[in-house]
Formats: structure tokens, C-alpha cells, sequence
């Protein structure tokens, strides 16, 4: 469904950091404002961070100066995740071709992995079935903080032990309150 609203809407919720290539009424009216341009908004509604695609154009007046702005507005959030996947993979397969052991693997892995997700902490464990352990070396941190490296019981993170068996991949949103 096609919407019409004026461009203040879209730019009102432009993220702080993307702040530079949103329009405004002084770059609309004089005829500086970018006519296409990728920005990140939060939208309102549930405060998810989307991606936006912004193609415009000016319509000049008789002296040649904008009258007004007009363009579509598009949410390019599913093409940006899937380039960056793409990258994330591209650059994980330049890293493994170097890599010669598995502790360089799973640090690659982990700190791509870190990055793609723009989280805090990432790793690869080591499950020993028979023990019921797993062993974390080498966890991929952005900022200072408690390693988790070591042995640990799978005992002590009951609601994994399933998905840790099967394979699955385990993601946590925060290990502080993860068991």
C-alpha cells in the first residue's frame, strides 16, 4: 500500500548516529538535501532499528529553486541483513583458510560471529558428553568483562542440555541471568 507523509515523519525518527544524511527543512528548501540516501530508523510502533532506502527528487520553480521534495521511502532491512551475512561469511572463509588449528577456528568464528550480532561476548564450546561438560577457550569479547573460559558443568545450565546434545546452536541474550 502506497502512503503519502510529509518527510518530516520519516526523518523525525532517523537514529542520532545516521543524523547527517537525513534531510531537513533548510536542505529541502535550498536544494542541498541528499536525494538518495541509506539511514536507520527506530520505529516506533515496537522499537525495532530498520533500515531505510530514500529516493527523491526536486521539483524547481521558475528561478530554478526547489518548490518542493518528492521521493519513496523504502524499508531495505532484509537486503542489509542479507549482505551482511554475505560479508560475515566471506570474511569467515578468508580466516579459516589461515587458521591452523581448531582454537583458531573457533576465535575466528567467534569474534565474526561477535561482530555480525554486535553483541558482547561470543564463543564456540566443546561439549564432553560422558564428562557432561563443556569447555570454552578463547571466548571473543568487545569490551572488558568476566571471561567464561574453562570447564564448565552442564548440570549448572539445565535448560541447554537438550540443544547442546542435538547440536542446535545456543544463543544467550545474557549470560548473567543464563542457566
Amino acid at each position: 500500500d502506497k502512503e503519502t507523509f510529509h518527510s518530516s515523519i520519516p526523518e523525525s525518527i532517523v537514529l542520532q548516529e545516521d543524523s547527517t544524511v537525513r534531510s531537513s527543512d533548510t536542505t529541502r528548501t535550498d536544494g542541498t538535501a541528499k536525494l538518495q540516501a541509506e539511514y536507520r530508523i527506530r520505529r516506533p510502533s515496537d522499537g525495532a532499528i530498520r533500515w531505510i532506502l530514500r529516493h527523491a527528487r526536486f521539483v524547481r520553480g521558475e528561478k530554478g529553486l526547489p518548490d518542493r521534495m518528492y521521493g519513496i521511502v523504502s524499508d531495505i532491512t532484509a537486503q542489509k541483513v542479507a549482505y551482511d551475512f554475505a560479508a560475515a561469511l566471506l570474511k569467515l572463509g578468508d580466516r579459516l583458510s589461515d587458521a591452523t588449528s581448531i582454537e583458531e577456528v573457533a576465535k575466528a568464528a567467534g569474534e565474526i560471529l561477535g561482530e555480525s550480532l554486535a553483541v558482547g561476548r561470543a564463543g564456540y564450546a566443546v561439549v564432553d558428553a560422558a564428562a557432561e561438560t563443556f569447555t570454552l577457550d578463547g571466548n571473543w569479547l568487545t569490551r572488558p568483562m568476566a571471561s567464561m573460559n574453562g570447564v564448565h558443568a552442564i548440570a549448572h545450565f539445565p535448560g541447554t542440555i537438550s540443544r547442546l546434545r542435538s547440536g542446535s546452536t545456543l544463543i544467550v541474550k545474557d549470560v548473567r541471568s543464563f542457566r
